[in-house]
C-alpha cells in the first residue's frame, strides 16, 4: 500500500542557540494550548494538537572521513487524525 504524504510546512534556517531555545519555548507553550500556527512568508499552517501525542527524540553524529562531524538533534511529535476523537464512552 502506498502512503500519501503531504508536506504541510517546511523551514530550515540558521539561528543562534538562544534564538533556537526561544523558538522552542514559544512552540512548547503553543503545543500546551493544543493549537500551533506556523508561518514563513506566504506559507501558513494551523495544527490542532491532541491531548496525547507520540514524542520521539533522536541525537545523531555523522562522521565523514577526516572532515568535521555533523550533529543533529531531532524532536518530533506524531499523532493520527483519530487521536482527535472525542467519541469516548460516557455514562448518562
Amino acid at each position: 500500500m502506498m502512503k500519501n504524504v503531504t508536506e504541510l510546512f517546511r523551514s530550515e534556517e540558521r539561528k543562534g542557540r538562544a534564538a533556537a531555545a526561544a523558538f522552542f519555548r514559544t512552540l512548547a507553550d503553543k503545543i500546551a494550548t493544543g493549537n500551533v500556527g506556523l508561518k514563513k512568508g506566504a506559507e501558513d499552517v494551523e495544527l490542532t494538537i491532541p491531548s496525547e501525542v507520540v514524542l520521539e527524540v533522536k541525537a545523531r553524529r555523522k562522521a565523514k572521513g577526516g572532515k568535521v562531524n555533523r550533529h543533529r538533534l531531532e524532536v518530533e511529535l506524531k499523532w493520527k487524525d483519530s487521536d482527535h476523537s472525542d467519541d469516548s464512552v460516557e455514562v448518562s
